[in-house]
């Protein structure tokens, strides 16, 4: 981390939306901002921004491609700015992995080391730019990992250490180059995490600091204060001696220092430094810890050069900081926090050098976490774990209105997350985790006056949190972590009478959390971490029977990087034609390829080619208008910048089937099912439907717990006219059945008693 110049001024910090990697001085009292975020000072700003002494964001804007991790590692020499990243274009050229700007115009340069893998530009010597990162190849030439390049050209130079592992950073003192990282091997030799390079073969010295252990050490900063080299990150042993993350090397000898800070992370988890800056007085340290240098620090302190010990000086960020930059009166912090002390600043913090002490003027922005919305009557009711919205002081809950965002009169007040909103007329239905909205006490579950916000009678009160609300007719369906509602036995999801607010005796007993709820007819879908629907395996995704809750064969299957239900999760639901939309933490679904936000076959469960590509989880959807829009933790989608909300056009399949779905529903009345005969029933019978035209129809027999007994008709294509399909009832217990009929969207149920 370069040392950043003071300025004879101080203006207000832009706010940054997002999170703060890397930061490099312009040489003027401005900054280079790279990272994960999406705007800054309200200006949209894409991973990459800069920021000039004034506060003023310029209209330097490289703007890379979809990078679902931001860019990384930033380096100013001169005009020229060094930028690493997942990036594949940036500024509208092809640059893989690793680019020069334009310092003044934004403007991508000629230089191209088209790198296959992360290459963050690390340190500049003269015309050398060294470069580590996971890659093979860069500059024209194999290079694993590390390499040098020609400033001027980007052409790998003939240096190679060839590096086993990934290299997070570069230091250089002298005529030596210091390299760190997850690497085993590097210039030959077996060097754990720390090596120093000759800088004109790239081998290895005879210096071996030995960190440890060797299998699992891990060190990506470095600082060199006049003959010292500090290294931080994750290991427990330098030089045969106990150092945990962080530790100090004399260059001269090459000997550890005695400087020992010791940081941990109480009570088993594990401290990593990530970030070391210095002002010619003090250590400065920025990562993953609760106590360092003897006392109780937060993710960032200031150490004594020689002691190791804690100063008085404490910002305590609430969580990870990643880089810091210090000046003559000031020093910089960036992260993914959300406090600084007492004040509410998110990602960004400029503290008094002296107090550790956040500036009055510094990005005290609220966080945008949407995480429920719903469309009606000309405003976006937003729901979620913020205190402003479109512009006004909101407490979780918020109307804006769809043309502009500005936050209309409406304000509930919730005194806790609300995960969900269902509008149903003039009410809106929110759940959550709040005790108190509307200006009443409400546990999890309340309707609110969509005019004035104030809260109404009806209050089921489930005994936990609720995650999801959805309406059919008079019906209002909660699922969540609840196992009562209404004080009888209802485990994650229940149905509601939308006017009385009675428990109705439907169930669907999920084998964990119903996070996700929408229909199509009277069949409803259900999304979430559960494994099971009625004692039946369903991963993530479930439909079933609105009025009895009998589990049905559609079957999406998500899956994510790993095979189990917590990466797996179904967040978010919504319908349109016979289309459902499910968003969530997922990378395949329906059996293809599609991370976060996909289009499903409410028949089939095969997922649609319509690939928004969000590059994080979607929490929320809503799908009443005629766009699909969609909050979440995202910060960009279609390969543009969307902080947090968007909305998108629907695929061209759901628009079709919407207009067959309605053509249908004009002609449902002639989809019959007939009873069955006999009934009661013995060991056998028959039962008659007829269709108006050809239709997938499937026909099954469930019992009064949603199990399924028997599959009719599964899923095959009917002609139209009259059906008579015979039943065997040989292995059933007696008692009361239903039999439901799909046809086309339409769904049919009837009663069957059972005699033997």
């Amino acid at each position: 981390m370069a040392v950043l110049k003071d300025s004879s001024t101080r203006a207000p910090f832009p706010k940054v939306t997002g999170y703060v990697y890397s930061m490099a001085g312009d040489g003027h009292g401005g900054w280079f901002l790279s990272g994960n975020f999406t705007a800054v000072g309200g200006v949209p700003r894409y991973c990459l921004a800069h920021v000039l002494s004034d506060g003023s964001v310029t209209e330097w804007n490289p703007n890379p491609n979809k990078t679902p991790y931001g860019t990384g590692g930033i380096l100013v020499s001169g005009s020229t700015v060094y930028v690493g990243g997942g990036f594949a274009t940036i500024g509208g050229k092809s640059r893989l992995y690793i680019a020069a700007i334009d310092a003044v115009t934004g403007e991508v340069l000629d230089w191209n080391a088209h790198a296959n893998g992360i290459a963050n530009p690390l340190a500049i010597h003269g015309r050398t730019i060294y470069v580590g990162g996971g890659f093979s190849q860069i500059g024209g030439l194999s290079r694993n990992n590390i390499a040098a390049l020609d400033v001027k050209t980007g052409d790998a130079m003939a240096w190679n250490p060839d590096a086993d592992g990934w290299v997070s950073g570069v230091a250089l003192w002298g005529r030596r180059v210091y390299a760190c990282g997850v690497f085993r091997h590097i210039g030959g030799q077996r060097r754990v995490a720390l090596a120093e390079l000759d800088p004109e073969t790239g081998l290895a010295t005879d210096w071996n600091p030995d960190v440890g252990p060797a299998g699992n050490s891990n060190l990506v900063t470095m600082s060199v204060r006049g003959d010292v080299l500090y290294v931080g990150g994750y290991c427990k042993s330098v030089s045969g001696m106990p150092r945990q993350s962080v530790a100090a090397f004399r260059l001269t000898t090459g000997r550890l220092d005695d400087w020992d800070p010791e940081p941990g992370f109480a009570p088993n988890n594990v401290p990593i430094v990530f970030t070391l800056a210095s002002d010619g007085k003090s250590i400065y340290v920025g990562g993953q810890f609760d106590q360092i240098g003897g006392r109780t620090r937060h993710y960032a302190a200031e150490l004594g050069m020689r002691t190791g010990s804690a100063t008085d000086w404490n910002p305590d960020p609430n969580r990870i900081v990643y880089a810091l930059g210090a000046c003559d009166s000031l020093i910089y912090m960036g992260g993914e926090f959300k406090t600084v002390g007492a004040h509410r600043i998110h990602n960004i913090a400029a503290l008094d050098l002296a107090t550790g002490q956040a500036k009055d003027w510094n990005a005290n922005m609220d966080g945008v976490e949407v995480t429920s919305l719903a469309v009606y009557g000309g405003r976006v009711y937003v729901g979620g774990a913020f205190r402003n919205a479109g512009g006004q002081p909101r407490s979780m809950l918020a109307a804006l209105d769809t043309l502009t965002g500005a936050a209309t009169d409406w304000n509930p007040g919730a005194d806790d997350l609300v995960n969900t909103l269902f509008v149903r007329g003039d009410t809106v239905y929110v759940g959550g985790n709040f005790n108190h909205v509307g200006g009443q006490a409400r546990n999890y579950l309340a309707a609110l006056d969509a005019t004035t916000g104030a809260a109404l009678a009806w209050n089921p009160s489930p005994n936990d949190y609720v995650e999801t609300l959805h309406g059919i007719g008079n019906t209002i369906y909660a699922g969540g972590w609840f196992t009562r509602m209404g004080g009888d036995y209802h485990y994650s999801a229940a149905a509601v009478d939308a006017t009385t607010g009675a428990v109705l005796p439907w169930r669907a007993n999920a084998k964990w959390v119903v996070s996700a709820l929408t229909s199509i007819g009277n069949t409803v879908y259900m999304g979430g971490p559960f494994e099971q629907v009625n004692d039946q395996p369903r991963n993530g995704l479930a439909a079933v029977d609105g009025t009895t809750g009998a589990l049905l064969p559609w079957n999406p299957d998500p899956s994510g990087p790993r095979e189990d239900a917590y990466y797996t999760s179904i967040n978010a639901l919504a319908a349109h034609g016979n289309v459902v939309f499910v968003g969530g933490d997922f990378t395949r679904i329906g059996g293809q390829a599609h991370a976060s936000l996909a289009a499903v076959d409410a028949l089939t469960g095969a997922a649609l080619d319509w690939d928004p590509a969000p590059d994080q989880s979607v929490w929320t959807l809503d799908a009443s208008s005629d766009r699909l829009f969609a909050g979440g933790f995202f910060q960009a989608a279609e390969l543009t910048p969307h902080l947090a909300l968007m909305s998108v056009s629907y695929p061209a399949l759901a628009v079709a089937q919407r207009a067959a779905l309605n053509a249908a529903s004009a002609i449902s009345d002639v989809v019959t099912l007939g009873p069955a005969a006999p009934n009661p029933m013995g060991s056998n019978g028959t039962l008659h439907f007829s269709l108006p035209r050809a239709v997938p129809v499937s026909l099954f027999v469930y019992d009064l717990q949603g199990r399924r007994v028997a599959a009719l008709i599964s899923h095959e294509m009917q002609a139209p006219g009259e059906h008579a399909v015979p039943i065997r009832t040989e292995g059933w217990h007696e008692g009361a059945y239903f039999l439901r009929l799909e046809a086309g969207g339409i769904t049919r149920t009837e009663k069957l008693i059972v005699l033997k």
